[in-house]
């Protein structure tokens, strides 16, 4: 089984390149190989494509700059958000911790105490549903 190699955009500029200067380079019965004047165009047009293909390069590596910067910047902003959530849930357990803390002195205090619990519970779930029956009204 015969495997080629990956053929890549650069490698077949690469090749693309190699191929013109062989051709261009060969001698012909109008150029012998030792005269100078025939070559000189030949490295002209050679100099002038090394020059457009680095051109081509600084293109592409600026474009990746760019985007590089861009993922970077947005890494920023991600973990500032993150850390700002961290610390909202961290305020967020020590409300809950305290109110939880609370609740359970209340649950085994006295008979009293049971009665002003079950009477805000009850006064809390009805406000809940007011609220919502509210809300549901004003949005139609």
């Amino acid at each position: 089984m015969d495997v080629k190699p990956e053929e890549t955009p650069a490698k077949r500029e690469f090749l693309n390149v190699h191929t013109l200067r062989h051709q261009l380079t060969a001698p012909t019965a109008n150029c012998p190989r030792d005269t100078y004047n025939c070559h000189g165009s030949v490295d002209d047009m050679l100099d002038t494509e090394n020059k457009r293909l680095a051109e081509n390069l600084a293109t592409k590596v600026s474009r990746l700059k760019s985007l590089a910067y861009d993922i970077d910047r947005e890494a920023d902003d991600q973990n500032e958000y993150l850390d700002g959530m961290d610390s909202n849930f961290l305020s967020a357990t020590g409300l809950l911790s305290g109110s939880v803390k609370r609740f359970s002195t209340m649950v085994r205090s006295g008979r009293d105490n049971r009665r002003i619990l079950c009477y805000v519970s009850v006064g809390l779930v009805l406000a809940f549903f007011l609220l919502y029956y509210m809300v549901s009204r004003i949005q139609r």
